[in-house]
């Protein structure tokens, strides 16, 4: 039976003919008796066919269905035809006329059945669900993709509820925690989760459930199935319901356990390491007191018995004492700085200083040296520098000493020379050129690049004969790279070396290195001096400074020379650097006149203190290596007051500085020699053992500086410093009358790092470490009293 014959009348047909026309859907109906069929245009259409190119065949339709697809299909319309369901409904791919196969979801109904109750016309529609079906098929693709890799992943993984259960997790999480699957999913993330690490876990849930967090991270601890503490590397985040919140999280779980047992033995080798270092910076600091005790009295003894009238030869022999002295001290010193870099501990500091101060009294401090390995000193400071610049004058200083205390070693004859010039066209921020020449034995290129490294020096013989632990060069450069510059060499085996440094120039003004005049230096302005020195090294050094403060000078290197310049051209003052085999002043009596008077006020430059036959003579004596200071105070006493009757002795200088001391000092031998050191500068100063006696002289009487040793029996310095402090306090919190704080400085063989800053922080004023010379003596009680 046609399709046309279930149609009654004509104006029915004509309405199933629209609605075919307009229907989306394609339109089928179904003779189960002849096997005819009646498929719209738009089912042709679905595809790829005009309606005239498929004839109206049952098996126009079954031989388009996909293979893997007809069974289902047929067996699903023919349960319908037999009434086991309701209607058929089957989604199915269907050939289309490009030969691919397009998605269709079939439906239909039986329409009419015979007496009998087998169907005999069956109508439905089709339905393209192609584009649903592709998107399904990315969908699901996409999830198993996601759940793949959920379940292959190397982290831990599982989905939590908002309460703590575990939904779902893979094969890692079972095997970092030790549970299997079924046994994780019958408990919660709390229960096996250590109590310590419990509360954050769960306070961050809380959280992440309040919309207040969105993600978590945490280092926590599980137990393991088998009992033991497995530590992990916890991330959360949550998965959101319609409303943004939580629905449930995913937790991702990697195992830390090693990393944990690393940092464990970190911080043990951590721990072992600074105790070695609390050994070693206690070894160094107990080796340093040590050596510096009996070293401040050997040092502190020969300094006095050179001033005590003593021969050539046992002069000789002192100087000898005193120099090998030093070289130990240099060796401690050395040993100290590396030690602080080590261990990270070195410091610079930013503080304004006289640069050209701080040039000249280095030059000074070494020239001595110099003089005893007959070697000319020079030095060569640009006009350009400025005077007060920012940096650390100690480490300058100390470089500057180690490299021309090198030169000076290294130098059989000829000269040292040092250069300071500030470099503007290095096309970067301005810089202090600082260059160190010497004529010594030189360093070949193999060794040049060793030099800097600890404990290097050019080959063994250098060390047998100069000396040294090497380490001079190398803490040299870490304080160069520590104030932010660079510092390199030239040098030629046999013609000398040249170390060069380069320091940041920041200058505090621009005034250059000429020097500042008062009023009453221009007194001075004019003034022609005349200056004898048989070795020449003091004429260089000194004829600069005069020159500089406005003096005209005469240099001469006998009394021939220095008399016929004064017969000729007179004088204002006459300056004499006497030689050390002088006992008076007899060299000079071809200047004196009938009454045996000199022509003009005399200064004696003396590198060994003063002669006792020169005493009582009115003459002024000033030691050599000469401060800027002093020398200007000697000029303007001169010129400015009439010629003194008596030699300026030490004596003054506590006229100048007057004050009542306590020395505070256990050591006999280093006791009595800061003793006699203050005694020759005229305080006569009092003395206690230990800190006890200290407090109880302090209430006895009136003191205005104490030199206090720290490490002492009984009560140490620090504590002693900390209770005067104390009672000091208490004073000013009740008494009517402010009183003055007692002036306390540290004079201790302590010199490690931290030292100082433990002296300052326990109330003290100011330190000084051992061997105490007599000019760091000076400088302490000047800054003192």
């Amino acid at each position: 039976m046609a399709a046309q014959s279930y149609i009654p009348g004509e104006r029915s047909q004509n309405r199933w003919q629209l609605a075919l026309e307009c229907a989306e859907d394609g339109l089928w109906d179904w003779n189960a008796l002849t096997n005819e069929a009646y498929y719209s245009p738009q089912w042709k259409a679905m595809i790829g066919y005009e309606d005239h190119e498929l004839e109206n065949r049952f098996s126009e339709w079954e031989s388009r269905i996909h293979p893997d697809d007809l069974a289902i299909t047929l067996e699903r319309l023919r349960r319908h035809a037999e009434g086991e369901t309701e209607a058929y409904v089957n989604e199915y791919r269907l050939r289309h006329k490009d030969g691919k196969y397009r998605w269709i979801l079939g439906r239909g109904k039986v329409a009419q059945r015979d007496e009998n109750g087998r169907p005999v016309r069956i109508v439905g529609t089709h339905t393209d669900v192609t584009a649903r079906k592709e998107i399904e098929e990315a969908k699901l693709h996409a999830e198993e993709q996601l759940w793949s890799a959920f379940e292959h992943a190397a982290s831990g993984m599982a989905l939590v509820s908002t309460t703590g259960e575990f939904l779902r997790l893979n094969e890692s999480f079972s095997r970092i925690t030790g549970y299997s699957g079924p046994q994780l999913l019958s408990l919660t993330f709390q229960d096996i989760t250590h109590p310590e690490d419990l509360d954050r876990d769960v306070g961050y849930l809380h959280q992440m459930v309040a919309g207040e967090i969105k993600y978590y991270e945490m280092e926590k601890r599980y137990f393991h199935q088998d009992g033991h503490i497995i530590w992990v590397h916890l991330a959360v985040s949550g998965v959101p319901n319609e409303h943004g919140l939580p629905k449930y999280f995913i937790a991702q779980i990697r195992d830390i356990c090693a990393q944990k047992q690393y940092e464990v033995e970190l911080h043990e080798a951590r721990e072992r390491a600074e105790a070695a270092d609390r050994a070693k910076s206690s070894f160094l600091a107990m080796m340093s007191h040590e050596i510096r005790t009996p070293m401040n009295a050997i040092i502190g003894y020969a300094d006095i018995l050179a001033d005590s009238g003593i021969d050539s030869e046992q002069r000789s022999f002192l100087e000898t004492i005193t120099s090998h002295s030093e070289l130990l001290l240099n060796l401690i010193n050395d040993i100290l700085d590396f030690s602080k870099i080590e261990a990270g501990e070195l410091t610079v500091e930013t503080r304004a200083f006289d640069l050209h101060n701080c040039l000249q009294e280095t030059v000074h401090l070494l020239r001595p040296r110099a003089d005893e390995n007959q070697i000319d000193l020079r030095d060569n400071f640009s006009s350009q520098l400025p005077r007060i610049v920012l940096g650390d004058e100690y480490r300058l200083r100390q470089i500057l000493i180690n490299l021309l205390g090198n030169a000076i070693k290294f130098t059989d004859r000829g000269n040292v020379t040092l250069k300071v010039w500030p470099d503007r066209d290095s096309g970067q921020v301005d810089q202090l050129v600082c260059a160190v020449s010497d004529t010594g034995i030189g360093i070949s290129e193999l060794q040049q690049e060793e030099l800097f490294r600890p404990f290097s020096q050019a080959d063994s013989s250098t060390t047998r004969r100069f000396g040294g632990t090497g380490l001079g060069l190398a803490i040299c450069r870490k304080l160069v790279e520590a104030m932010g510059g660079e510092i390199s060499v030239s040098s030629e085996v046999g013609k000398g070396s040249t170390f060069t440094f380069y320091l940041p120039l920041n200058a505090v003004d621009s005034e250059p290195l000429e020097p500042k005049y008062t009023a009453d230096h221009r007194i001075m302005q004019g003034r022609r001096v005349l200056l004898l020195d048989g070795k020449g090294t003091l004429r260089k050094v000194l004829s600069c400074q005069l020159r500089r403060l406005g003096l005209i000078v005469s240099e001469h290197a006998n009394i021939d020379s220095i008399q016929q310049a004064q017969e000729e051209e007179g004088s204002d003052l006459i300056i004499y650097g006497m030689d050390p085999d002088d006992v008076g002043l007899e060299v000079l009596d071809p200047l004196r006149d009938a009454e045996g008077q000199l022509p003009a006020p005399l200064i004696l430059v003396s590198s060994y203190g003063c002669p006792s036959a020169c005493l009582d003579l009115p003459v002024r004596i000033l030691q050599n290596p000469i401060r800027q200071s002093q020398l200007l105070d000697a000029l303007m006493e001169t010129f400015v007051q009439q010629p003194p009757s008596v030699v300026e002795r030490e004596p003054d200088f506590a006229e100048r500085h007057p004050g009542q001391i306590l020395v505070v000092e256990d050591n006999s031998a280093n006791r009595d020699v800061l003793l006699r050191q203050l005694r020759k500068m005229g305080y006569a100063p009092d003395y206690v053992i230990d800190g006890e006696r200290c407090l109880e002289a302090l209430r006895a009487k009136h003191y205005d500086l104490v030199l206090m040793d720290l490490q002492m029996p009984r009560l140490n310095g620090l504590d002693t410093t900390q209770r005067i402090r104390q009672a000091e306090a208490q004073l000013m919190a009740h008494a009517p009358l402010k009183i003055q704080p007692l002036k306390i400085a540290a004079v201790t063989a302590d010199a490690i790092k931290g030292d100082r800053e433990r002296a300052l922080q326990a109330g003290m004023d100011d330190y000084i470490s051992k061997p105490v010379r007599p000019h760091s003596l000076r400088e302490l009680l000047r800054r003192m009293l």
